[in-house]
């Protein structure tokens, strides 16, 4: 193996332009460093000199895509996850805003069960992605690994957060219906219920999912005004079903709502037709 040219640094007054100029320019010397196959490179010593060069940059953000790429070599070449992750958790303890590592520090972290590292590295993801159904499911699997951690007010925290961030993210909707079950909160169940109608992309299971809605403002929250709307609304998405014509149909005479009745009466009139 040829002896590696030292590195200088990216002439660039951005920090974040010379981090990934930086890191580009260390994966390009590793993709240069031999067309051999690789079990006839020395990886680890490779690796080696990537610490070698980060130790040189002290504790500088400079040193993190050494470090990252050292930790790829580890992960990749070594077959050495939990090295491989103490190497992308000294990147991330030296540059949290180097985006490449995040991810793989993340991913590491979860496979391995160091959770408290995984939830630390998932904030910090959340808060750098603008997109905001990306941005969603960073924060699910945040709320997710913090109930795993016994932190059930934060994890709660962030699911919420996760379905104001994207009200259209149906897997968020989803996890918010089984917390609520598992607590037994009907109050955050019904509203997790009309997110998950809010988020489906299919008429019928929006309008089931109102149903359950209706159903607990009515029997186990005691509004009944609220829960006659949902179930209407839940008819009027999908009138064909029969349980959800009866729904409306009684809250539908409750309420003298002699429109709603013509046309529960026309879609039996079309179902008995069918």
């Amino acid at each position: 193996m040829s002896e590696r040219e030292p590195f200088s640094w990216p002439a660039s007054g951005d920090p974040q332009e010379q981090s990934d100029s930086l890191a580009t320019q260390i994966a390009a010397r590793i993709d240069a460093i031999s067309p051999a196959p690789g079990d006839a490179i020395e990886w680890a010593a490779v690796a080696a000199g990537l610490e070698r060069e980060a130790a040189a940059q002290g504790t500088r953000p400079a040193a993190a895509p050494f470090l990252f790429e050292a930790g790829r070599i580890y992960e990749e070449r070594l077959q050495d996850g939990p090295a491989a992750l103490e190497f992308h958790r000294r990147a991330f303890a030296l540059d949290r805003a180097f985006l490449p590592n995040l991810g793989a520090c993340r991913r590491l972290a979860l496979h391995l069960g160091d959770d408290a590292l995984a939830a630390e590295v998932l904030a910090v993801e959340a808060s750098a992605v603008r997109e905001p159904a990306a941005r969603a499911e960073l924060l699910l699997l945040l709320s997710r690994v913090l109930a795993h951690l016994g932190k059930a007010a934060e994890s709660r925290d962030v699911l919420s957060l996760s379905l104001a961030t994207a009200p259209s993210a149906f897997a968020t909707a989803e996890e918010a219906i089984r917390l609520a079950a598992e607590r037994g909160d009907p109050a955050a169940l019904a509203a997790a219920y009309l997110a998950a109608a809010r988020a489906a992309a299919d008429r019928g299971l929006s309008a089931h999912y109102l149903s359950a809605a209706a159903a607990l403002f009515e029997e186990a929250l005691g509004q009944g005004d609220r829960a006659a709307a949902i179930a209407l609304d839940a008819f009027a998405l999908l009138p064909s079903d029969p349980l959800l014509r009866a729904a409306a149909r009684q809250h539908a005479e409750r309420l003298g709502r002699d429109d709603v009745l013509a046309e529960i009466l026309r879609a039996e009139a079309e179902a008995s037709a069918g």
